[in-house]
């Protein structure tokens, strides 16, 4: 399983990447830092990761913009995707599924917490 993480905060992607390797050894955990660079890569490449978090509120192009680019550029079709937000009240939640994310996942869970989530996409 691949899964990638979208987001300009290194310490955020350390960690992350440090959960996805205790909890699914099996799985490769990309980074990329910014929209643009994940989309040539990606390009280049027949699928896409089968889970991207994308950072709720990166810079220079905010998760809708990004989101809706990769939409319309690659094919998506086995990919869920996940903004990973400091931000989660009920109000910002539906925003984000609106702007196209399938779930949402709060930056400040605890190691545990964001452990037990990705546990449900192991096989």
């Amino acid at each position: 399983m691949n899964i990638l993480i979208l987001d300009d905060d290194v310490d955020d992607t350390t960690f992350f990447c440090e959960i996805v390797s205790e909890t699914l050894p099996m799985a490769r955990c990309i980074v990329e830092n910014n929209c643009k660079d994940f989309l040539s890569t990606m390009t280049r490449y027949p699928y896409l990761p089968e889970l991207i978090f994308i950072d709720g509120f990166m810079r220079p192009l905010a998760m809708p913009e990004c989101l809706t680019d990769i939409k319309n550029t690659l094919d998506c079709s086995h990919t869920t995707f996940i903004v990973f937000s400091g931000l989660t009240s009920e109000r910002q939640v539906a925003i984000f599924k609106k702007q196209g994310a399938d779930e949402v996942v709060c930056k400040s869970a605890t190691f545990e917490e964001l452990r037990q989530y990705l546990l449900r996409y192991a096989d």
